[in-house]
């Protein structure tokens, strides 16, 4: 199945709110990375709302993060005191200090104070992640002509790859054959995305071990083929036609938007390419990403 065809140039800025023409939103759509992520819709309506939203979402981020590191701070001056009355009981009568000691024990005071330090850096690591994921939806909420530059697109998969390693290292033994490639005049950092949930996406379908293998090529009539395979669950012939459209996913419930191919496809149309898909249950999938070469 094929899916693409020529498109106008993307656009990447910025920090406004977009104006028509529509602009794609791009966002992680891994797990790892931004696990509770990504509401991303394309056009230019959903952009604004976004954008908008965007703004409320990091200043609501950074009060929750204040909030929080007060509460830590709160916390570790009740543990401070806390303390100041162990000291004070262990002179005092036997009776006070063995009844203190026992409500201490079925209160679970020990195990509340440990906790309490743990979730309040988990949640703040958390709020932290959330801060950083709307602030990159805001900055892809509108996409400029400015950010296309040349570009070489082995560089930029071997960054793209650089950032989800920790993704693929476990589960994924990684083979690249890279022709040499001409520079093109594109976004990188829409490309980059467009890689990244294809690649994320392969080292979700393996299971156990396997392998992912990426294949670049200059091709006749001025066309780069970026081509990624995995050996992984492959996709049933009634969902292939299905999956570049916006929230449909073979993942579990939780594990994905339904959003990563159908940005993927949306970024490399505008580019005025196409992506392509191969795959067989129980074998793996391909896919080919072919963009014009623009000097």
């Amino acid at each position: 199945m094929n899916a693409g065809g020529p498109g106008g140039a993307p656009q990447e800025d910025s920090m406004e709110i977009p104006a028509p023409p529509p602009v794609v939103l791009v966002v992680d759509d891994d797990p790892a990375v931004c696990r509770m992520l990504e509401a991303q819709l394309a056009g230019w309506g959903y952009a604004v709302r976004i954008a908008e939203g965007g703004v409320a979402g990091v200043d609501l981020a950074r009060f929750i993060m204040s909030n929080l590191g007060t509460f830590g701070k709160y916390a570790e001056r009740l543990t401070d005191f806390i303390q100041v009355m162990d000291a004070a009981l262990a002179g005092a009568d036997p009776a006070l200090a063995g009844e203190v000691a026992r409500q201490r024990k079925a209160l679970k005071v020990d195990f509340i104070l440990g906790d309490i330090h743990r979730m309040v850096a988990e949640s703040l690591e958390g709020t932290d992640r959330i801060r950083r994921i709307v602030q990159d939806l805001k900055n892809f909420s509108r996409l400029d002509t400015a950010g296309h530059q040349p570009a070489d697109l082995n560089a930029v998969l071997d960054s793209t790859l650089n950032i989800i390693w920790n993704e693929l290292k476990y589960t994924v033994t990684l083979k690249k054959d890279y022709g040499t490639l001409p520079p093109t005049r594109c976004n990188a950092g829409q490309l980059a995305q467009v890689f990244m949930n294809i690649l994320v996406n392969a080292a979700h379908a393996i299971e156990t071990q396997g392998e992912i293998a990426i294949v670049t090529r200059e091709e006749a009539g001025g066309w780069i083929r970026v081509s990624i395979s995995d050996s992984g669950c492959g996709i049933p012939e009634e969902k292939r036609a299905k999956i570049f459209e916006p929230f449909f996913t073979t993942k579990e419930v939780g594990k994905g938007t339904g959003l990563g191919l159908s940005i993927a496809l949306d970024i490399v149309k505008k580019h005025g390419g196409g992506i392509g898909i191969e795959s067989a249950v129980g074998q793996g999938t391909t896919f080919e990403i072919r963009i014009p070469v623009v000097e």
